[in-house]
């Protein structure tokens, strides 16, 4: 006759290798075949592949510190070239963050009172690229050429024009800032 102990410990081994059992067979179950090695006929001829595609010369990652210069070159521009006869000049005073104290005082003599019953325009300037055209990030001076899309708009205020334009911007560090310290449509 078997104790009750001797039944249990039977028992317990039966579990155990139905629990391996099952674990090996899902092993060789769920095992992903090996790919095939391809098949290459002795008598086919193998040629070199010469690679087509174009290939364009790398830029150097941009610094943080050029990405800052960037972005105010191209704000300024926007912000600049963006005016309207209904609130003239308040496109200088929006650009008086990103520029140089000295340009600043420059572009307000630049500021005089229209004359009454002018006629409307407006326009509203998008920079469509900005290219670095001198100077360094290291000698704390960069040119930018910027080029622009203006859509200009006259009295009838019903249509409007597209015109593209360049312009050479240099913006200098001042700190930790970059700020425009000259100006000029092309």
């Amino acid at each position: 006759m078997m104790t009750p102990e001797k039944r249990r410990n039977i028992i317990i081994a039966a579990i155990v290798l139905i629990v391996i059992a099952i674990l090996i067979a899902l092993f060789f179950l769920l095992r992903r075949p090996a790919a095939p090695e391809p098949v290459i006929p002795e008598d086919a001829q193998v040629q070199d592949v010469v690679d087509t595609t174009p290939t364009t010369p790398l830029r150097p990652p941009v610094t943080p510190a050029q990405a800052s210069a960037q972005t105010v070159t191209r704000n300024f521009a926007e912000r600049f070239g963006t005016y309207s006869t209904d609130v003239a000049f308040t496109n200088i005073s929006e650009v008086q963050e990103l520029t140089t104290p000295e340009y600043y005082a420059a572009l307000q003599g630049q500021v005089y009172e229209l004359p009454e019953g002018t006629e409307y325009q407006g326009r509203t300037t998008r920079a469509i690229s900005v290219e670095q055209t001198g100077g360094a990030e290291a000698s704390g001076a960069i040119t930018f050429t910027v080029t622009v899309q203006h859509e200009l708009t006259t009295a009838d205020r019903a249509s409007s024009v597209l015109e593209y334009q360049t312009a050479v911007v240099s913006v200098e560090q001042r700190g930790s800032a970059w700020l425009v310290s000259n100006f000029a449509w092309q």
